[in-house]
């Protein structure tokens, strides 16, 4: 999402993106860089973990993960892309707001079109992995003082823990749908629906 997101405010906004080299290096980048970046931070962290807790799993080969680094884990894979993508997505409305009423082309010469589709995407993906994040949070043995199921305490955070986590699965079929806001995959899907019924 924040590649997409990325994407399209070069497209609007930096004319170097137009060329092909460099665009396809650009684009290349943009896939490759969240997936290193929240590699660089995220594997350290989960190896430190691993290690402290190395002499437990070789004498139980069970990975007790909770505490203070699990809680870390879980922030830092989350919070800071769900913040930066809903930054780059209100950056991609407030440009697109801003060119549209004085450029009727982007850099590469195609016609502006409303980011609906990637805003839409990414709002839905923010909203409804959230709450889930927020759960398994809450719900890390050493913060609310009880593990998910283990007592009656518990019973309303593991409700809540179900319902988050099905918010979670829910976006994988509401994506599909935020996509077909866009002109050109209903018309993609269209011609694919009409040469199929053609053959």
């Amino acid at each position: 999402m924040l590649a997409l997101n990325a994407d399209y405010l070069l497209r609007l906004c930096c004319s170097a993106y137009s060329e092909g080299g460099s665009r396809s290096t650009l684009i290349v980048v943009l896939f490759l860089a969240p997936w290193v970046l929240s590699g660089a931070v995220l594997i350290p962290l989960y190896v430190d973990g691993m290690y402290r807790v190395f002499e437990s799993w070789l004498d139980k080969c069970d990975i007790e993960m909770g505490g203070l680094l699990t809680r870390t884990l879980l922030a830092v894979s989350f919070f800071p892309q769900a913040c930066l993508l809903l930054i780059m997505t209100v950056a991609v409305s407030c440009v697109y707001l801003m060119r549209r009423e004085t450029y009727s082309l982007d850099v590469c010469g195609e016609r502006i079109r409303a980011p609906v589709d990637v805003c839409l995407a990414s709002f839905a993906t923010i909203l409804l992995y959230a709450p889930a994040f927020l759960a398994m949070l809450l719900t890390t043995e050493g913060y609310t003082g009880c593990e998910i199921g283990d007592d009656e305490r518990c019973a309303i955070a593991d409700g809540l823990y179900t319902v988050a986590l099905w918010c979670m699965f829910t976006k994988s079929w509401l994506l599909p749908l935020c996509w077909a806001a866009c002109a050109d995959t209903r018309a993609c899907l269209r011609q694919l629906f009409v040469e199929t019924c053609s053959t």
